[in-house]
């Protein structure tokens, strides 16, 4: 039994005569797997930020806020294996502890009306991605991620005495 791809036998797909119609169906399989792959990394994508609208949208109505889930660190974020939520606002970073795995995406936003700049406290482990960046402001993001395990310290270079403190561990 033989497969036939519109009218030509998949074995004589391989024949030299035939070749020109064996790049185009290689050519067209590449085309669909990568069309398959973006759309997966857009759903996610749009889930992750479906979910931190939705969060910033509770906080700014001051509607009772949902367990701290932070420490679960248990979703997929555009091919981060883990990432987690970490806010800063007037009280400091929340949570201001957890333990994370290897490879953990931390995300700071803020909807706090005054600005935030996060800074590594000495010492510590630093993020192979972490970049001192400008002020975090209202609705903005800062991400960086914590590929090995060891301690990693932050703080708010506008109130030091409010930090974060993760732990990777494996």
């Amino acid at each position: 039994m033989s497969l036939n791809i519109k009218g030509v036998k998949l074995n004589e797909l391989f024949a030299k005569k035939n070749r020109r119609v064996l790049i185009v169906f290689l050519a067209a399989l590449v085309l669909m797997v990568a069309i398959i792959v973006l759309i997966v990394l857009k759903v996610n994508q749009d889930r992750y930020y479906s979910n931190l609208s939705k969060q910033l949208a509770a906080e700014e109505s001051n509607e009772p806020k949902p367990e701290n889930t932070a420490t679960e660190a248990d979703y997929y974020v555009n091919g981060f294996k883990y990432a987690v939520d970490v806010i800063i606002g007037a009280e400091g970073f929340t949570p201001s502890a957890l333990s994370v795995k290897p490879n953990t995406k931390l995300i700071f936003k803020t909807n706090d009306t005054k600005p935030h700049f996060i800074l590594l406290t000495p010492g510590s482990e630093s993020p192979k991605f972490f970049d001192e960046k400008d002020d975090i402001t209202r609705n903005q993001l800062y991400q960086t991620r914590l590929e090995m395990p060891g301690v990693y310290g932050f703080y708010d270079k506008y109130n030091p005495q409010q930090s974060l403190t993760v732990t990777v561990t494996n």
